[in-house]
């Protein structure tokens, strides 16, 4: 299984990598990348099946001073579009669910 954080400030950046040592200690590996702009291809290597559930957490970030902060991560669930696409560009058959 492998797991994909772009890690933004949103919230604690420690606290994200903290909850991801958890999960890489049940044997997850994980890899620090934006979908928008990392080699895709390369994290589905190997993967037959693909849970995207990227997205900022909340509502609250959606309005006032931050709204320009949670529309651009919002816009990094287009890099949803690379994860969707990428099956199509060699042989693999990979399942993909998406939120």
């Amino acid at each position: 299984m492998r797991g994909v954080d772009c890690l933004t400030d949103y919230y604690d950046v420690g606290q994200k990598r903290a909850n991801l040592e958890q999960v890489q200690n049940a044997g997850v590996e994980v890899a620090a990348d934006d979908l928008r702009f990392c080699d895709v291809d390369r994290l589905l290597d190997g993967v037959e099946a693909v849970f995207h559930l990227a997205g900022q957490p909340g509502v609250r970030g959606s309005w006032g001073e931050q709204f320009a902060d949670y529309v651009k991560r919002e816009v990094a669930k287009w890099g949803a579009e690379q994860v969707l696409w990428s099956p199509q560009r060699g042989d693999e058959d990979v399942q993909i669910l998406a939120q």
